[in-house]
């Protein structure tokens, strides 16, 4: 986690956690307002960013690494001989693939909004 500490601490990880403010603010022994001041603070959604990406990036390798993989398994199965198989492997591959899009998406405006939110 980024060089943050103390309460600043406590909030980041509380907030990287997916806790409320009320939980943040009891966990670091701090009113609402005062997490909702520290979130404004470029330097907490710097350190804010960079946690999410350190939880995320072990998972985004592992998810990587499978992928090819349950890849191969779909192009095998639109191949099917049998329609209702072909069928359900594309129209998995092409939700999945707007799962992924959405979330990207969301990860985008969540860092212009906090960015947003620091201006």
């Amino acid at each position: 986690m980024p060089k943050v500490k103390g309460a600043t601490h406590v909030i980041v990880a509380g907030v990287v956690a997916g806790s409320s403010q009320a939980e943040v603010a009891a966990e670091a022994g701090v009113s609402v307002r005062t997490v909702r001041r520290r979130l404004r603070d470029p330097e907490v959604v710097t350190a804010i960013l960079e946690a999410e990406a350190e939880v995320q990036r072990p998972l985004v390798a592992r998810l990587s690494e499978m992928s090819s993989t349950a890849l191969d398994c779909l192009v095998e199965q639109m191949a099917s001989e049998d329609p209702a198989v072909a069928h359900r492997a594309a129209k998995t591959t092409l939700e999945r693939m707007l799962v992924h899009q959405s979330a990207l998406d969301q990860q985008r405006l969540l860092a212009l909004e906090l960015r947003a939110a620091v201006l």
